[in-house]
């Protein structure tokens, strides 16, 4: 079927999906769904000048999901024998039986015409191993050594595929290499904290040591903060703080939550933005909803970002705007929504973007009077989907910045904004990058500098 450190091949997986497929013909009325994942990676931790663990995996899940009209169930497995692909259809079709009818259950998709994958699996990750990782950790254990810091980490790494197919005569298969690397650093006194990461579908890209490089220096840099008062501050956000917080919004571009009034874009009954109303399909479609130097857009091409062919039902994915200068150009429809509303049928994307300028990070906090610098956020948590107010705190080095220039770190915050306030008060933008975000999410996002930046209270964390 597959040699010890592969995944799936195209052959491979399609044989497992039609013996599943022919199982499910064999039950009266019923249609079929399957969904054929494999992986092959590892990961290591690192702490305290050593690696703490090693990992290294293989992992097989085949979903079946059976429905009989609108009554719908899925079950799922790691046996892909004969008995095994036979057992999890009879259990998702015993569980089909047993479900209430929903009018979202929709019949399977057809075949349909997808974007070619092409260089969506890069052959250095591919042939990453303990040992490279072990090497690569080695070099930034070296660096937080001779500086005096202390160093922890996570370096990890995948082969993945990925296969769909139905009764309806849906066929896809995609394979990808996916990879992250996070370096935290302390000083020994425990004062200062600095953190850097990167995530990528190509080993060229990461490189554990330049980013120890970079958190040890943020360590140092932020260790004995002043203590500075909560209040509303122009922030300039490195773009791991401005994931952090704008994956909330590329979430919410949802034509659905719109429509039943549930979201930051529904349209109030009389015209206005905001909830209160489900006010028609699309809600504020068309309309401006931030300033002109905002732009939301998803690639499928984007690998390094997860940007896939097609997303979790089989719906082709192609190069979209979202929101266009500000204006909101699309709202995402799965399929039970697009047939409901009419609406065009998007998927759901990922490969998701909010798209950068060309201001470097000295020209951002040179236009600020007094503000703050920000590595990244942490714990973050959703209070209000009509307004999209987030709660959370900064960490890893905030730093004062007076008449355009650094003057020193300053304690941590608590902080309740939006990310719709963020964009709409920007004013600047840098370049993007991948950022993994809670939930193992990615998005592309920029170096941003924004104002009136909301800090509740005092973090005493460091």
């Amino acid at each position: 079927m597959r040699r010890g450190g592969d995944v799936l091949t195209a052959t491979a997986a399609r044989r497992i999906c039609r013996l599943a497929l022919a199982e499910a013909a064999r039950l009266s009325g019923a249609s079929a769904s399957v969904t054929l994942t494999s992986a092959h990676g590892g990961n290591t931790r690192f702490a305290v000048g050593e690696v703490t663990q090693v990992v290294d995996s293989e992992e097989v899940t085949l979903e079946v999901a059976i429905s009989f009209g609108q009554r719908r169930a899925a079950a799922s497995t790691n046996q892909l024998g004969a008995a095994g692909v036979a057992d999890v259809v009879a259990r998702a079709a015993r569980l089909a039986r047993l479900s209430p009818p929903s009018p979202d259950v929709l019949p399977p998709l057809g075949p349909q015409r997808y974007l070619a994958s092409l260089g969506a699996v890069d052959a250095e990750a591919a042939r990453l191993g303990a040992a490279g990782r072990a090497a690569a950790i080695k070099q930034a254990l070296a660096l937080a050594e001779a500086a005096g810091v202390v160093l922890a980490g996570f370096y990890q790494h995948a082969r993945l595929s990925t296969s769909l197919a139905t009764s309806a005569g849906l066929w896809v298969h995609d394979e990808r290499t996916r990879l992250a690397c996070s370096c935290s650093a302390r000083t020994r006194d425990g004062d200062g904290s600095g953190w850097a990461g990167a995530a990528s579908h190509r080993a060229a890209e990461l490189q554990p040591a330049a980013l120890a490089s970079t958190a040890i220096a943020k360590a140092q840099a932020s260790a004995r903060p002043a203590r500075l008062a909560p209040g509303r501050y122009s922030v300039v956000l490195e773009p791991a703080a401005t994931a952090a917080l704008v994956r909330f919004l590329t979430e919410s571009i949802d034509a659905r939550s719109a429509h039943e009034g549930s979201s930051w874009l529904s349209q109030r009954a009389g015209g206005a933005g905001g909830a209160g109303s489900a006010g028609g399909f699309g809600g504020r479609l068309g309309q401006r909803v931030l300033p002109e130097s905002i732009t939301v857009a998803s690639d499928p091409a984007d690998y390094a970002a997860d940007g896939r062919a097609f997303d979790a039902e089989g719906v082709p994915q192609a190069p979209t705007t979202w929101i266009d200068r500000g204006v909101l150009a699309r709202m995402a429809t799965d399929r039970s929504w697009a047939a409901k509303s009419g609406q065009p049928l998007t998927g759901w994307p990922e490969g998701m973007r909010l798209e950068g300028g060309t201001a470097t990070r000295d020209q951002l906090i040179r236009g600020i009077d007094r503000g703050l610098l920000i590595t990244r956020f942490f714990y973050l948590g959703l209070l209000d989907p009509t307004s999209l107010q987030v709660t959370g705190l900064t960490r890893d080095g905030v730093f004062l910045i007076e008449r355009g220039a650094l003057v020193g770190p300053v304690q941590n915050f608590r902080f309740n904004h939006s990310p719709v306030e963020l964009l709409a008060r920007c004013d600047g933008l840098g370049a993007t990058q991948v950022v993994a975000i809670d939930g193992g999410r990615r998005l592309r996002a920029p170096l941003l500098r924004s104002h009136d930046f909301h800090m509740t209270s005092v973090s005493e964390a460091v």
